[in-house]
């Protein structure tokens, strides 16, 4: 109690009890599946204790006796088939298990049972009653539980309420720098994830008016994601986990590969609009940008790449995946948006002839009225030479 590892609880008189386990912060590990992996230890255990105190608590109801010492008490637990998880089997293992220790410290006799209730015989059923109390620990269906209740008199079925049972007689609270910067880990990845989010619903409309057009907007967006997703999917393929340094390179890499469509994109809709060939618009917009584009990508890929030698997990992996995304963005602008423009989804972005209204019209007809007639008054003002008149204009 000095060392600050137990103490009592002045208001409800419970003990309470400190665990400390200590973490590397440098050797990679994943903090989130290191909470998993201490509750899913924990869980057994805890559920173990409970269950002992049930069992206890039905054996003294039924002798009306206090001394359990020398008890008979058989552990069924039934084996799971193949089609369980591997998972679930692993907990229901080590909960059996810890429920025979506790149980042998508290000087009972325990054996142990793994047959199939289906399969058993009924002279080899009767035999169970020899045993002061038979523990159903398994995956008991609710057809077994009532057959075995009525062949047998004392079943426990650790799965049903029991009234003898404390609502709570051990409980866990995880806290710590690890559970914490879990916890801030996954608010901080959904915070990225929703800017991400609004990031591409905020781009989406510019690209759309710089465009000029819903659909040449939504086409030139098309190579602004496709690294993004393309790079977070290869990762879920290969298992490799998404964390704070991963996650924030989705957004950064959104913007710097919009930078670069609209730069392509520019001189792509003024040589198009010169030249009226989709294709050698874009043999001259990769002479004027890609240079640049190259350029540009190798700057920042280089220079963000230098956090890939950091010691801490998730600034080494932004550095990495930050080279690697503006890799694949630099190809998505020099070779999928110009494919792109080539085929027929680049249509979109044809020059189409203009088209007046009645008012516009109106308006161009008045201005040619208004300068045919300055200048009649401008070449009576000034007699000269026609030619020299027309080649002013």
């Amino acid at each position: 109690m000095k060392s600050g590892f137990q103490s009592v609880d002045q208001e409800t008189g419970n003990e309470l009890w400190r665990i400390s386990l200590r973490v590397a912060a440098f050797a990679g590990v994943d903090y989130g599946q290191f909470v998993h992996e201490l509750h899913d230890v924990v869980k057994p255990v805890l559920q173990a204790q409970s269950d002992r105190v049930q069992i206890l608590r039905r054996l003294s109801a039924w002798s009306g006796d206090t001394k359990f010492v020398g008890k008979k008490v058989i552990l069924w637990d039934p084996e799971i088939p193949d089609g369980g998880s591997g998972q679930a089997i692993s907990a229901g293992k080590a909960r059996a298990d810890e429920i025979s220790n506790l149980l042998k410290n508290a000087r009972l006799k325990v054996a142990r049972a793994s047959i199939d209730s289906k399969a058993m015989p009924l002279v080899q059923l009767q035999e169970l009653e020899d045993y002061d109390a038979i523990v159903l620990a398994g995956a008991f269906s609710n057809n077994e539980v009532r057959t075995l209740e009525t062949a047998l008199s004392k079943i426990i079925d650790l799965e049903s309420p029991d009234p003898l049972q404390p609502k709570q007689w051990v409980s866990s609270v995880f806290t710590g720098v690890v559970p914490i910067v879990y916890k801030a880990q996954r608010a901080l990845l959904t915070s990225l994830m929703e800017s991400t989010l609004w990031s591409f619903l905020t781009i989406t409309p510019l690209m759309i008016f710089v465009s000029r057009s819903f659909r040449a907007g939504m086409v030139a967006m098309i190579p602004n994601i496709v690294p993004v997703i393309f790079i977070f999917g290869l990762m879920g393929w290969m298992g490799i986990a998404i964390d704070i340094g991963s996650m924030m390179t989705a957004s950064i890499a959104l913007g710097v590969a919009v930078d670069d469509t609209i730069h392509f994109l520019s001189w792509f809709r003024v040589n198009v609009t010169q030249l009226r060939d989709r294709r050698a618009a874009i043999i001259a917009s990769y002479r004027q940008c890609g240079t640049p584009t190259l350029q540009a990508a190798c700057i920042s890929g280089l220079g963000l790449s230098v956090f890939a030698f950091s010691t801490f997990t998730p600034t080494q992996r932004f550095g990495w995946l930050m080279l690697t995304i503006l890799i694949a963005g630099v190809i998505a602008e020099l070779v999928l948006l110009p494919a792109i423009l080539a085929g027929p989804l680049g249509s979109v972005f044809d020059p189409k002839p203009t088209k007046h209204s009645r008012w516009s019209r109106f308006f161009l007809i008045f201005r040619h009225k208004v300068r045919r007639r300055f200048d009649t008054k401008h070449e009576s003002a000034q007699p000269g030479n026609e030619a020299d008149f027309q080649n002013a204009a």
